[in-house]
């Protein structure tokens, strides 16, 4: 006998278990946040900021990686997980605190 399933209304819903495919990514995420909350206080960036100090952050660690470092030797946590941090941040700012040059194309 087959029974029957609960119903769900989910059609044009972000699926977001494909976030947890990136599992390495979001604990080198999480590390970073972990880092941060010994370094400044624990939620400090949810207070927020200017969403091109996240973007010149996240460049300067990819800068850092792409020539050859892996490891923040401040933080001693990769690099890409700062650049994924940083700009999770600036996309997670970029309503409120949008301060890009706004004739830049």
């Amino acid at each position: 006998m087959v029974q029957e399933k609960a119903l769900r209304y989910n059609e044009g819903k972000p699926a977001l278990s494909y976030i947890l495919t990136f599992y390495k990514a979001l604990v080198g995420v999480a590390e970073v946040c972990m880092y941060g909350e010994q370094k400044y206080e624990k939620w400090n960036y949810l207070k927020g900021g200017e969403v091109t100090q996240y973007i010149n952050a996240g460049l300067r660690h990819l800068g850092k990686y792409f020539n050859g470092e892996d490891i923040d030797p401040e933080s001693g946590k990769h690099h890409l997980d700062h650049v994924n941090w940083n700009f999770l941040m600036a996309r997670q700012m970029c309503e409120d605190y949008d301060d890009r040059p706004k004739n830049s194309y």
